[in-house]
């Protein structure tokens, strides 16, 4: 069992990781064409900045509660 805290950091790391996987695939696109649209790389940054805030905003409701978390394959949590 993790304690909330590193819940949190665990997954602030792999939405970070996701982050930087969109950046590197927006850098390879780029090389082939100079033309390619930075938009939706954008969008899909800021989805995943958002979801790190709803994370760490879960998480902090949780350990006010002291409610446990549920966290699926699909980084979709719930409380329990």
């Amino acid at each position: 069992d993790l304690n909330c805290s590193e819940m949190n950091q665990l997954l602030i790391d792999m939405i970070d990781r996701r982050i930087n996987e969109q950046k590197i695939e927006y850098l390879q696109n780029w090389v082939g064409n100079h033309h390619v649209s930075r938009s939706e790389c954008n969008q899909k940054i800021a989805e995943l900045e958002s979801k790190k805030v709803e994370i760490t905003q879960t998480i902090d409701q949780a350990k006010k509660q002291q409610a446990k978390l549920t966290i699926h394959d699909n980084l979709q949590f719930s409380l329990v």
